[in-house]
């Protein structure tokens, strides 16, 4: 479920998403911006199984796209997998969120 490199990446790339969508303007609710990143990783995820299909059903193609796209994307993943990068890429969503300038204030 959880795999070394893939979920440190998938962690780093949720927090760099939420890092991301904390520039939006602060008008925006942090659970919008909680559930907008969530769909990003869920739109990745469904990017990662459109590859998969390709590369089973579309050699020539997918044989093209591995010229531009690391062949590691390529690779089967179980349904485990997936869900176990949903929550690393939530939680690291997650913790971007939290309120860290908080605790680097004195309190005086």
């Amino acid at each position: 479920m959880f795999d070394y490199p893939w979920s440190l990446i998938h962690a780093i790339s949720g927090l760099i998403i939420g890092l991301l969508l904390k520039r939006l303007p602060p008008r925006k609710a942090v659970t919008s911006r909680l559930a907008f990143g969530v769909a990003i990783l869920v739109l990745w995820e469904i990017l990662e199984m459109l590859l998969r299909t390709i590369n089973r059903s579309l050699p020539i193609l997918a044989s093209d796209l591995q010229r531009v796209v690391p062949r590691a994307f390529f690779a089967p993943e179980s349904v485990a997998n997936v869900a176990g990068d949903l929550i690393v890429g939530t939680a690291g969503l997650l913790v971007s969120s939290l309120p860290i300038s908080r605790l680097f204030r004195s309190r005086s």
